[in-house]
């Protein structure tokens, strides 16, 4: 299953009953009808149900931009409060793995578990005035 339904896959122009748009979507028939009960428009007037492609992608672009949080230059996403928090007494770890984005990881000020941001190179030395920055952890052999 996906772990978020990509609206690009739809086509605008078709009609999709429930089991053909979670198969587009790469979900469930049930997460289908859940989007139902939060507000996706549907053809309900017949059976089976009809969801346009058009309705479907702006409701889970709708979706996908309500649940965005943008973090400030000093904050990094936590993975367990779901929203923007400073990091533990600024402290965080650049990891740099080639052929990759780079991201700076830390500790929540509030959870003390995991958070990450992905960052540009470009923003790097930056950075380094903002967080206490260490380098990616040498591997031992």
């Amino acid at each position: 299953m996906a772990k978020r339904p990509d609206p690009r896959r739809l086509r605008s122009a078709l009609t999709y009953t429930v089991p053909e748009l979670a198969s587009a979507c790469g979900v469930t028939d049930g997460t289908v009808r859940e989007w139902l009960k939060d507000g996706l428009p549907a053809l309900t007037t017949q059976l089976p149900t009809l969801i346009t492609g058009g309705a479907a992608k702006a409701f889970l672009v709708a979706r996908r931009v309500k649940r965005r949080q943008p973090t400030q230059p000093d904050e990094l996403l936590c993975m367990t409060c779901k929203v923007p928090r400073k990091a533990f007494e600024g402290m965080v770890g650049l990891i740099e793995t080639p052929g990759q984005t780079p991201r700076i990881q830390g500790f929540c000020a509030v959870c003390e578990t995991v958070c990450s941001q992905m960052v540009k190179r470009a923003d790097i030395p930056n950075l380094r005035s903002i967080f206490q920055i260490s380098p990616n952890p040498t591997k031992s052999a």
